[in-house]
């Protein structure tokens, strides 16, 4: 699939429990993190069609939350390198953020 190199799309992941949803905006990388308490409100928050919701073209979930199929894709079917690499960078942020919530929830538990 070739997507425009604006579009908007919405990274699903688990972090520590919570959803963290992330927007990317093609070559601009990052532009909005949103965190979300459940896949409902997710799938609510979609609906609204409000703010930045409006703006969301696709939507990539990593089987976080297995009932969207609201705009729905996979990694694989995005065409465009620019954005794939995109995608690929936050992952590896969103990796790092949860290695090091771990560390420091080891280190609370020793106190």
């Amino acid at each position: 699939m070739q997507l425009k190199k604006e579009t908007r799309i919405l990274l699903i992941n688990e972090v520590e429990g919570r959803i963290v949803a992330t927007v990317l905006r093609g070559r601009a990388r990052i532009e909005n993190i949103i965190p979300i308490e459940s896949c409902d409100k997710l799938v609510e928050f979609l609906e609204s069609r409000k703010g930045i919701a409006a703006e969301i073209n696709y939507v990539l979930d990593n089987n976080v939350c297995r009932s969207m199929s609201q705009k729905s894709i996979s990694l694989s079917e995005i065409k465009d390198r620019e954005l794939v690499e995109a995608v690929k960078e936050v992952e590896e942020i969103i990796k790092k953020a949860k290695m090091r919530m771990i560390q420091i929830k080891s280190r609370m538990t020793k106190i």
